[in-house]
């Protein structure tokens, strides 16, 4: 799934002494008893961007429960995948032939041609899974593995260390999220995807580089704030709504006196709507964590 990303907190350097200090993907409560973090991810990644940051390691090293959006153990992907499947088929009748114009066809033929896919392997799917086949084949282009995500690499230590390990909503949650991309015009859709496709590489670069960082404004610019101005109502339904239901969630892991680190996609830790202001809007303090600029 595309990852939609968005932060206003403005990036400050500090000097202290003779170092020079940065932000990071992390964020602590302040006055808890026990350590409660939130970090923003990204859901797939290359080999080159690994280590991660310090920050995010320290952050797991010290909590004793990892929060996810959903639970990634290989059971529930898979159900997950077979359900996908099943509602990413067009009703009987239709193909991508009587609901794409023929210059949107010529654009997604011109995509498939890259992976020798011919378009009548992929006629029968719905324009939203086919948007996120296209991308899933092109970030394997460029290196990206879905198994090197932050997400499923804590998934992964969190089951080998012994950790608990929570999710902040179901698999059929998340698949209905996927499915509202259907009230968004078909054509209006592929033509945004393979948009960001072909833009792609750039983007890459600039959002591995912000979230290291902890720099959600510039990955606003670029990625979220589109979405919100463009397709509004998907904007409420992907971001806002969900950090609406994850909020009372995450006040319960707050009040648990367990040490914490909540992993959410960094489109999440984002301006105005993002779960850092509604918590902060409830009364909980948050600081961004900040390293040494050379971690």
């Amino acid at each position: 799934m595309r990852v939609l990303l968005r932060q206003i907190v403005v990036l400050v350097l500090v000097a202290c002494s003779s170092a020079a200090w940065s932000g990071s993907p992390v964020w602590q409560l302040q006055g808890s008893a026990s350590a409660f973090y939130i970090a923003g991810t990204i859901h797939v990644l290359r080999e080159s961007d690994y280590p991660l940051p310090s920050a995010l390691e320290q952050a797991y090293h010290a909590s004793d429960v990892v929060m996810l959006e959903m639970d990634l153990s290989p059971q529930t992907q898979d159900v997950f995948r077979r359900k996908m499947a099943a509602i990413g088929t067009l009703p009987a009748g239709q193909t991508l032939h009587t609901v794409l114009s023929a210059e949107v066809l010529q654009q997604v033929e011109t995509q498939l041609a890259k992976d020798q896919l011919p378009l009548e392997r992929v006629q029968s799917l719905r324009p939203w899974i086919l948007a996120l086949t296209l991308m899933h084949l092109e970030l394997q282009r460029n290196g990206v593995k879905p198994e090197l995500g932050i997400d499923l690499h804590y998934y992964q230590r969190a089951v080998s260390d012994g950790k608990t390990l929570q999710a902040l909503e179901t698999d059929d949650t998340q698949l209905a999220v996927l499915a509202g991309m259907d009230a968004i015009p078909a054509d209006t859709l592929m033509s945004q995807f393979i948009r960001d496709i072909n833009e792609l590489p750039a983007t890459l670069q600039l959002l591995t580089q912000a979230w290291r960082e902890g720099d959600y404004h510039a990955i606003d610019e670029r990625l979220t704030g589109r979405l919100r101005e463009q397709q509004p109502e998907y904007y409420q339904q992907i971001l806002v709504a969900r950090n609406q239901r994850w909020v009372p969630l995450i006040e319960t892991a707050m009040q648990s006196g367990k040490p914490v680190l909540v992993l959410v996609g960094s489109a999440h830790l984002a301006g105005e709507d993002s779960l850092i202001r509604m918590l902060e809007a409830r009364g909980h303090v948050f600081s961004q964590v900040q390293v040494m600029a050379d971690d």
